[in-house]
């Protein structure tokens, strides 16, 4: 009788961690934007001229210093940002 001893190989298997540090920069960018924005004034025109006619009134002359307050409406540009989420950026690590 004869003995063959049969070979069998076993695997070992080990794991080695290894820690890797990494770095995500976040940075605004700034740009600047020219926006054309139509406005619009009002004006007022005073026009002055030789009376035609009768010259003559009864109403008093003026003695003193007189203000008249005339209304004007103007539009005004007003700007104002506000933050928003644009989009979502998902960073997987292989």
């Amino acid at each position: 009788m004869e003995t063959i001893s049969l070979i069998e190989e076993r695997l070992e298997v080990s794991k080695d961690v290894q820690e890797q540090q990494t770095t995500k920069t976040k940075e605004p960018i700034t740009e600047t934007k020219i926006i054309e924005v139509p406005v619009t004034h009002e004006e007022v025109s005073i026009e002055r001229r030789r009376p035609t006619g009768d010259t003559s009134t009864t109403q008093d002359p003026v003695t003193s210093r007189e203000d008249i307050e005339i209304p004007l409406k103007s539009e005004e540009v007003e700007v104002s940002r506000t933050p928003y989420v644009k989009e979502e950026v998902i960073i997987k690590n292989p």
